[in-house]
C-alpha cells in the first residue's frame, strides 16, 4: 500500500517513534495493526520476512544514520534508527 503526498513523494501512513531497540520489534507489529485496526496478534509472524534479532542489532550498533526496508502485511515499511515508518 503506498499513499502519495501533496509534493507526490510517499508520505507515511504512520509513523512510530523508536523508544528501545530491544523493543523494535513490537513497535513495527504495533503500526501495522493500528493501520490495519487489527490485533498485533492477528497478524502474521514479523519473523516471515525479516530477522528481528539482526534488525534490532543493526539499528542499536548504527554510529550514523541508517535505513532498512522490507515489506510486511502489504506494506513497505521503513525503520530507521529513530522511527518506523509504515507506507
Amino acid at each position: 500500500m503506498h499513499r502519495s503526498g501533496a509534493s507526490g513523494t510517499q508520505a507515511p501512513i504512520v509513523t512510530a517513534d523508536i523508544d528501545d531497540p530491544e523493543s523494535l520489534h513490537l513497535s513495527i507489529v504495533r503500526a501495522i495493526a493500528a493501520v490495519d485496526n487489527t490485533e498485533p496478534t492477528d497478524l502474521s509472524p514479523l519473523t516471515e520476512v525479516i530477522d528481528p534479532d539482526a534488525l534490532s542489532a543493526a539499528i542499536a550498533s548504527a554510529s550514523g544514520t541508517v535505513r532498512v526496508s522490507f515489506q510486511y502485511c502489504g506494506y513497505d515499511i521503513t525503520v530507521t534508527s529513530t522511527t518506523v515508518n509504515v507506507y
